[in-house]
């Protein structure tokens, strides 16, 4: 009996052990993929990390209880087994009495403990290689599927595209953009949003308008159409894109990503007219609040 209650306190011990190395393991996960905003798991991962500290927390709770009531039963054993007048001389010699004495504990393995080192010394920089690895993959991923996509719908409505590249602000230009977005929408479900982009001149500098399947227009047909009212700021590096592409006549596309936000800037060039095809599309990937 009393070699049972050591075997189990020695299991729960190392159940112990085993949740508190899976927690800082968690953890150790969660703020790579939180911090770096690495795209490797599925969405809703806050979800999956909450109930996994709890299933942990639970586990180490639950080996604690037992382990120490196991601790409490071998001492009460051993204090019923002592004889008497032999308390004191036991508490200092062996305190857990004649069952357990010196000769008879079993002595810790170095070799596991060793190997449980060197296993957590490499597990977690292996882990945060593979996280990032995996990280990249996913990127090229989606941009080979979004690329896909998006060969494919420009390829059906090239001829729309290329009668849009030459701009114009009126009502029906507007009208037009709207239905060739809308038709490129409903190509499939989970085709990124599509926008046109084209460039123009306010107050002699160029400024560049964002066209969506839901751009403004009057209600009145006779009121004038506004610059201002589709103007968009991009950033520095996206505008030297697409100084290049209408000033230039650069035909690569430009794929970004970022934080599970995914962007691609397409050109359509035609008969020295130009326009842009931006598409963005998004995805959580384990995002706190996702």
């Amino acid at each position: 009996m009393a070699w049972t209650r050591r075997r189990m306190v020695g299991w729960t011990t190392g159940l112990l052990a085993a949740a508190a190395l899976l927690l800082l393991y968690w953890c150790f996960v969660f703020l790579l993929v939180e911090v770096f905003g690495l795209k490797v798991f599925a969405e809703n991962l806050s979800q999956l990390f909450g109930f996994s500290i709890l299933g942990i927390l639970a586990t180490m709770v639950g080996a604690l209880i037992v382990n120490v009531a196991l601790n409490f039963s071998r001492v009460a054993d051993a204090l019923e087994n002592l004889p008497a007048g032999a308390l004191a001389a036991s508490v200092v010699d062996s305190p857990d009495g004649v069952e357990d004495a010196p000769q008879s504990r079993p002595e810790p393995s170095s070799r596991l403990a060793k190997g449980l080192v060197w296993a957590t010394l490499i597990l977690f920089p292996l882990t945060a290689v593979l996280l990032f690895v995996g990280d990249q993959l996913t990127v090229q991923q989606k941009k080979r599927n979004l690329q896909a996509d998006i060969d494919y719908g420009v390829e059906i409505y090239r001829d729309d595209l290329s009668a849009l590249a030459r701009f114009e602000l009126s009502r029906g230009y507007i009208e037009e953009v709207r239905r060739t977005l809308q038709r490129l929408d409903a190509l499939d479900r989970d085709f990124p949003q599509p926008q046109i982009i084209q460039r123009t001149e306010l107050d002699g500098r160029p400024v560049y308008l964002a066209l969506t399947t839901y751009a403004y227009l009057p209600e009145s047909r006779t009121e004038a159409l506004v610059i201002e009212d589709y103007l968009r700021s991009f950033s520095a590096p996206e505008r030297r894109y697409l100084d290049k592409v209408f000033s230039a006549g650069d035909e690569g596309h430009r794929f970004s990503a970022h934080d599970g936000s995914y962007e691609v800037f397409v050109p359509v060039h035609d008969q020295g007219e130009t326009l842009v095809l931006y598409f963005s599309d998004y995805q959580s990937y384990g995002k706190v609040g996702s």
